[in-house]
């Protein structure tokens, strides 16, 4: 079953009986589990919306009801799981608003979850999840961040939250490769993080050594 809902999820445009059969075992899930059957709804319902199709379109409506309805933190887990699989900047607004779930899991899901939302808001809710007080919550905020363009006052609120100690030790690699990443108008800011984590005393000596590299390396401003 594994690998045939991989096979599903993998398909490039996926018809209309496709996306049925996948809706189906959402609602009768069979050896693949619920979550297995929704986080593969995403990616084909998503994949037929972006084509144009309304089907499409009212699965990931579907997908959305279904969230704001969970029942407990594993549904919502799963269906945020199967939103950020549709790759639908329109579904970041719902995941956004699991970011401040009371549930640790579900916060953390959401974070992961907006990776593929590339829109400003869910940017902007990432860097206020990278403060959540927990640490898992954080390293999810930062892996979605590594992928998109941060701006330099978006850096400069990690690297007070750094100083001020409400970003965890654990997410401080995490935080490395974002200012390594940092685009040419964020380079000062970039740099101003990095010297946040090797003040901190408590930041592992290995990270310390790699955030002293990057920033050596960092081209001076424009």
């Amino acid at each position: 079953f594994g690998l045939l809902y991989q096979r599903l999820g993998l398909i490039a445009n996926p018809d209309a009986e496709t996306l049925s059969f996948t809706a189906s075992r959402r609602a009768t899930p069979g050896g693949e589990g619920q979550a297995a059957a929704t986080y593969t709804l995403g990616a084909v319902a998503g994949k037929r919306a972006r084509a144009g199709q309304q089907d499409g379109e009212r699965a990931v409506d579907a997908l959305a009801q279904a969230l704001d309805a969970a029942p407990d933190s594993a549904s919502c887990e799963a269906l945020l799981a199967a939103l950020g699989n549709t790759q639908l900047d329109r579904t970041g607004p719902a995941i956004r608003a699991r970011l401040v779930d009371t549930s640790e899991r579900v916060r953390r899901q959401a974070a992961y979850a907006l990776r593929r939302i590339h829109t400003p808001a869910a940017t902007t809710g990432l860097v206020a999840a990278a403060t959540d007080e927990s640490a898992a919550v954080q390293q999810g905020a930062l892996v979605a961040l590594r992928d998109r363009p941060v701006t330099p006052a978006q850096l400069a609120a990690l690297a007070a939250a750094v100083r001020t100690r409400r970003l965890d030790r654990s997410a401080a690699d995490l935080l490395v490769d974002l200012a390594a990443a940092a685009p040419a108008e964020a380079r000062e800011a970039a740099r101003e993080v990095l010297t946040a984590v090797l003040e901190r005393s408590d930041i592992l000596t290995r990270t310390k050594a790699r955030a002293r590299v990057v920033r050596d390396e960092l081209p001076p401003a424009q």
